[in-house]
């Protein structure tokens, strides 16, 4: 977008009249960052400026509303383990309007991440004396009624001093209210950084502490272990990938031969459900540094086994050639609010129409396509979606024509004339159910749908230019 660009800044240019540039240190999400010196205090800061740069209109101005609100939201906060503002001003854009700065603590040990990157690992008193620090941090930030909401090993700075390692919670760019939800109607923009978030955190709904404990849980395994627990970089994959979390990161604790109470406890704070987690951080704090003692009374540090072929450990900042988001990019989601009771939006060039099966209903798709839709019961936790053809043979991918399938997955249905000509092809995706959501994905857009409304959930896409249909039950069915 034009006038979204920062002007470049050269050492020696000054900024409100007192802070000397002296280098750019890094350009990364929606900022650039420059080390720049406070002539009237002699103190070292950073400067980090607002850049949007080819990011589109919707979606900037939500950017820009969260880059100025962190600036208000870190002065309401004084812990020592939170990275402290300074200053806030404006810098005139290149041709367009002016652009927001902040002017912040100066840290210079870098980011967790780079850090765990370098050590592969972290001892198990390091990574405990970092997550009871940022455990105060959150606890402040708890109390002024705020949600973080960005918890990653990327924001957490760390800070050299006599006694080694500080670390410091920094970007409160996407912190919210307490409790507060996403839009109930139509399209809202959420932003979070997809391998760090709650579960509720990904289909909108109100956060509490235990969303920023979650992500912090997260953070403590990464040191421990040198791995992201999470790495599908699609919300509705990740979403579903949480429903079993505690698999998965019992999967991640195995290696590490944590202390039976640590990790039970690390578990129930990666619970799918945000009622059954721990809902304060110094209690969290306090209850791991208890479930650590025996292992560092002993003067011993639990090493991580290596499984046959397994790779040393996860380099975070280094993306594979087809990942396109980093694991710690902050990324902005649209997200669709829709329910059966009100008028769809057209969603990527596609009618979106709600249908009841109950027991089933019947589509005309096109003209020569006619098919019946029904749920069955099926072998996966989701029903299964029974698609029939009334004037025509259906098969999914490559399969023989019949008269019927069943689906109990996601996949491709193909829609054939009695010669076996192809009419249509619809794509079919299981909505993954939450607490009060349940969400799918058509064409990367996530619709979410309240529990209260549809019991079951189904996208029957027919592509661009055509309908997909919402397949669903009502609750009381």
């Amino acid at each position: 977008m034009a006038g979204s660009t920062p002007p470049p800044l050269s050492a020696g240019d000054l900024l409100l009249g007192r802070y000397r540039v002296v280098e750019r240190i890094t350009e990364g999400g929606h900022s650039v960052v420059y080390r720049v010196e406070d002539e009237r205090l002699r103190r070292p800061a950073c400067a980090k400026i607002l850049n949007v740069d080819g990011v589109d209109d919707r979606i900037r101005k939500v950017v820009e509303q969260h880059f100025v609100q962190e600036v208000f939201v870190l002065a309401r906060l004084s812990h020592a383990s939170t990275v402290q503002i300074y200053d806030f001003g404006y810098l005139a854009g290149a041709g367009g309007p002016a652009l927001p700065f902040q002017i912040c603590e100066y840290l210079g040990g870098g980011s967790l991440s780079r850090w765990v990157k370098k050590r592969e690992r972290l001892s198990v008193s390091e990574a405990l004396a970092i997550t009871v620090r940022l455990c105060g941090a959150l606890a402040e930030v708890h109390a002024s009624g705020l949600i973080h909401g960005d918890v990653k090993p990327q924001n957490v700075l760390l800070a050299e001093t006599l006694s080694g390692r500080v670390a410091k919670l920094a970007d409160f760019g996407i912190a919210q209210l307490a409790q507060q939800s996403a839009s109930s109607d139509g399209s809202t923009v959420l932003m979070y950084s997809v391998n760090w978030a709650a579960p509720e955190q990904l289909v909108g709904e109100p956060l509490g502490p235990a969303a920023d404990l979650y992500s912090l849980a997260l953070v403590t395994i990464f040191m421990l272990s040198g791995r992201l627990v999470f790495l599908e970089p699609d919300p509705s994959d990740a979403y579903r990938r949480r429903k079993y979390a505690r698999d998965v990161v019992a999967n991640a604790l195995e290696p590490i031969n944590l202390p039976a109470e640590a990790v039970e406890l690390l578990l129930d704070a990666c619970n799918f459900d945000p009622r059954e987690r721990v809902q304060s951080a110094l209690q969290f704090g306090r209850s791991l540094e208890q479930a650590l003692a025996p292992t560092l009374m002993d003067g011993t540090t639990p090493t991580p086994t290596r499984r046959t072929g397994e790779r040393a450990a996860l380099a975070p900042e280094t993306p594979t050639p087809s990942d396109t988001s980093l694991p710690g990019r902050v990324m902005a989601s649209d997200l669709w609010l829709l329910s059966p009771s009100r008028p769809s939006p057209s969603i990527a060039e596609r009618r979106i129409e709600f249908v009841a099966a109950d027991p089933w209903c019947d589509l005309t798709v096109a003209e020569p396509v006619r098919v019946r839709l029904s749920f069955v019961p099926s072998s996966s936790d989701t029903p299964g979606l029974h698609v029939m053809g009334l004037n025509c043979f259906v098969s999914i991918s490559t399969g023989r024509p019949s008269s019927a399938v069943t689906l109990d997955g996601s996949g491709s249905v193909d829609f054939l004339s009695p010669l076996g000509v192809p009419l249509a092809r619809a794509t079919v995706t299981f909505a993954t159910d939450g607490i009060e959501r349940s969400v799918v994905t058509v064409a990367g857009n996530s619709i979410v749908v309240s529990r209260a409304e549809c019991a079951g959930l189904a996208a029957v896409d027919f592509g661009p230019g055509n309908t997909c249909y919402l397949a669903h039950v009502s609750p009381r069915t």
